[in-house]
Order: structure tokens, then sequence, then C-alpha cells
């Protein structure tokens, strides 16, 4: 067990707190670790945070029953502070104070994964970016919520290399233009059912000479995207079928 440096128990539903205690306590390697949809608590937390030194990848995405406090133990102990890779998607019961905690706890995180958050506020994204001056890959499906004022949170202090968000309809050009200009390194642009996009993100979005994916589906504001796309050519754009239900001018 002691080199064991990948676990995946996500679904197990009958998983306890001290099963999982005792697998982190007992595999000191662990880099990879799913508890995607386990009823897991805050005593995990705190045994990772005093065990998993080496943890690079770490999923709680649906794990409702860990609160704030949880979050907390990873400010005060040694371990998770190496973490590269976060997934909270649909832990609904975090609020601003536990996205505090990950900013501080996890300065090294890379990417990070929170689809699926109806509740997560502007605050939430502030508080969570602080300190994660490494971030390059940021998800954020299904979060309705949140206003220009995060997305150019994120453009201020993140240079990333992919980001994706969804279904969100406050969201307007002047963001997108924030983050084409401070992330001139993006390669995968996921913007579907933005419905307040339009032409203007479009010129944005075809200064990013990397660009590789590109997904603008059901933005329907976006009605000269043939004429744009005569600049995507020459700059690599590898993928950039989805953009059906956008209006096509002839």
């Amino acid at each position: 067990m002691r080199n064991l440096q990948e676990v995946n128990v996500s679904e197990c539903s009958n998983i306890t707190d001290m099963m999982v205690q005792s697998l982190v306590e007992a595999c000191p390697n662990l880099l990879y670790l799913n508890l995607s949809c386990t009823p897991v608590t805050n005593e995990v937390l705190r045994a990772l945070s005093r065990s998993s030194l080496s943890l690079q990848y770490l999923s709680l995405a649906y794990c409702q029953h860990f609160t704030d406090k949880g979050l907390k133990y990873l400010t005060t102990g040694k371990g998770c502070h190496d973490l590269v890779h976060l997934n909270l998607s649909g832990c609904t019961q975090m609020t601003v104070d536990g996205f505090r905690y990950i900013s501080t706890g996890c300065p090294s995180l890379k990417e990070i994964v929170i689809n699926d958050m109806a509740t997560l506020s502007d605050r939430c994204v502030v508080g969570l970016i602080a300190r994660c001056s490494s971030l390059c890959a940021l998800s954020l499906l299904d979060t309705p919520h949140l206003s220009d004022a995060a997305f150019k949170a994120i453009a201020e202090v993140s240079k990333l290399k992919a980001f994706s968000t969804e279904g969100n309809g406050r969201i307007t050009d002047s963001s997108w233009k924030a983050l084409c200009h401070s992330s001139p390194g993006l390669r995968r642009l996921h913007a579907a059912e933005c419905p307040r996009m339009t032409d203007a993100c479009l010129k944005s979005v075809a200064t990013l000479k990397n660009l590789n994916y590109l997904d603008i589906s059901h933005c329907n504001k976006c009605v000269c995207i043939e004429l744009q796309l005569h600049s995507f050519h020459s700059i690599n754009v590898l993928y950039a079928v989805c953009v059906r239900a956008c209006v096509m001018t002839a």
C-alpha cells in the first residue's frame, strides 16, 4: 500500500470517513484521489491535511457532507499544499469562507473545476483565485449567477490555457475582451449558451494565436461568425465547429 499513487472510490456510497482516513495514512505517496459522489465529511479533509503531503489531484465533486470547517484544515496542516487539480463541482454547501481557505491552503492549484454550482457567487470566485497565481485551467459550467466582476477578477490574476463556462446570461463582451487580453496563450475556449456574447467578443477571440478549440454554440448574438472565422484560419483553430444555433448571415 505504501507505493499506491492513484485511488478512485467515486460513487462508493458505503465508504466511511474511517476507511478513507486509513487509506490516506497508509499511502504516503498518494498523488491522485477521487472521492466524488461519496459521503465523506470534514474528518476526511482533516486526514488529508495531516497525511497527504504528495497529493496533486483531488476530486470532491458532489460531496455534500463536508463544510467550510473541513476546508479550513487545509490551511493548518502540511498536506494538500501541492495540489494542482481540484474538482468542487456540485458542492453547493460551500460559502465564501470555504473558497478563501482553499486559496490559502492550496496556492499551487493549476486546474480548478466548479461546475453545476448555482450558488457560486462573484465573491466566491474572487476569494478562490486570490492566491492561486499558477492557475491555467478553469471550468465554470452552469454557474449562472457569476457576473462580469468575477470574470474580470479572473483575468486580472490568471494566464489561462483553458477556460470553460456555459449557461451564463450575465457575462458581457467586456469580460471576454479582458480575458483574451490577459491570457494570450489560451488554447481551449468553451463558451456555450452565453446569450450576451456578440461579434465584438469574437474579434477579441480572434487575437488568440494558440487557440485550437472553440465552442460558442447557442450564442445567438454572434451574427457574423463566418467573417470572424477568416481570422481564425490563420491562427490554427483546429476545432471550431460548435457554432450551432448561432444566427449566420449569408
